[in-house]
């Protein structure tokens, strides 16, 4: 059975990188919904995610018989989904900017977690994909995680203990939120395992998102976030 995942997983990847599919957030069968829109494995037919609504495209499919109409079926329905949420967790028409603060150890699922993040209109700043030869890499974190609307700090049991670049960003984001209005949501635990939280973060309602809802626990945040900016802005105009 191992064997069959590993085989599955490597077939997978083949494919990516021969049609040049985007990152992967879900999979069904031929089918994937990626940071791009739709993608397929076995063909080159890329739906752009800004289109999912422009026309019945199930019955488009259905007309061309290399397509196993269930697969696209539930793939366009999950990509219709996460443009509705992007729109939902915007902040007066933009991407909430998230820091993601996160171990060496895990970057493999903060890879993924990204991934998820982008594809539901949200803008992550990761430290691999926005650091540059030559920057200064402590003074870019902190303006990184001044400047962005929520942090989420990415805990595990590689990591919590540790001292090191995560307990710095955790103090960092400390200090940052204490400079925000009282009550704001700034600050986010997310468990990655099933870790105990640091000392310092116990008084905030932490994320599983190890757990199956997990992720949606966590956009469910975001939405309550941007609408809580949505009024705070009607308020002062």
């Amino acid at each position: 059975m191992e064997s069959d995942k590993f085989a599955d997983r490597e077939k997978l990847q083949k494919a990516v990188k021969f049609f040049e599919v985007a990152p992967v957030v879900k999979r069904f069968g031929a089918w994937v919904v990626t940071t791009y829109g739709i993608e397929c494995l076995e063909t080159y037919y890329p739906i752009e995610i800004s289109r999912v609504h422009e026309l019945d495209w199930v019955s488009h499919m259905r007309e061309k018989n290399w397509v196993k109409i269930q697969d696209f079926g539930a793939a366009l329905e999950y990509a219709r989904d996460l443009l509705t949420q992007s729109k939902t967790v915007a902040i007066n028409g933009r991407p909430p900017r998230l820091f993601l603060c996160h171990g060496s150890e895990d970057k493999p699922t903060i890879r993924e977690l990204r991934h998820q993040l982008l594809a539901i209109g949200t803008k992550p700043w990761l430290d691999e994909e926005e650091l540059f030869p030559g920057q200064d890499w402590k003074l870019e974190i902190t303006r990184a995680i001044q400047k962005s609307d929520l942090v989420l700090v990415c805990l595990s049991s590689n990591t919590v203990s540790k001292s090191g670049v995560v307990q710095r960003e955790i103090k960092e984001a400390l200090a940052a939120a204490s400079k925000r209005p009282g009550g704001e949501m700034f600050i986010i635990p997310a468990r990655l395992d099933d870790c105990i939280l640091p000392e310092s973060l116990e008084h905030l309602q932490s994320v599983d998102l190890f757990r199956e809802n997990g992720f949606e626990r966590l956009v469910q945040s975001l939405k309550r976030f941007s609408a809580e900016k949505l009024a705070s802005s009607k308020k002062t105009s």
